[in-house]
This record gives structure tokens, sequence and C-alpha cells, in this order.
């Protein structure tokens, strides 16, 4: 057995939590809901174009909604559930 590993050999990442599972949870479910319901003012005419085209309902005033099958794995792969949790 080798004991002798350098400092830098050793990775030391603290964790911290501040919220339970259940709450990240709560959370996503909330800005899924919101996504696909209320929907957010998108000003970026590229931007919009491209969400239009992977199938999200864009209004006059570039207020785009996101459905759930869509928003649901941005919002996953956006930050890891591990930095929040």
């Amino acid at each position: 057995m080798n004991h002798n590993l350098a400092v830098d050999d050793i990775a030391i990442r603290p964790q911290l939590s501040f919220l339970s599972r259940e709450a990240v949870e709560k959370i996503h479910r909330a800005v899924l809901q919101i996504l696909s319901e209320i929907g957010m003012k998108i000003f970026q005419d590229e931007a919009v174009a491209l969400l239009r085209d992977a199938g999200c309902s864009v209004a006059g005033d570039r207020l785009v909604k996101i459905p759930g099958e869509l928003a649901n794995p941005m919002v996953r792969s956006s930050s890891p559930m591990s930095d929040f949790v």
C-alpha cells in the first residue's frame, strides 16, 4: 500500500447543504410550472426562433412558454443537483 500521497493528490471538497432533496425537488417542479404556464420574455430574436422551432409557444410580445418535456432536461442539465443539496 502506498502511503506517500502528495497533498495535491488528495481532493478535499467541503460540502454545505442548505436545502433538503425534497426542497430542491419542490423548487424544480415550481420552475417547470412557471416556464410552461407563465413563461418568460426572450429579447433575442435568434433565441426566440430556436425556442419556437423546438416546440415552445411564443406570444406576440416575445413571451415564450416552454413545455415541461423540453424544460425538464434543460433545467436538470443546467447545474448538477449536488451543487444545491
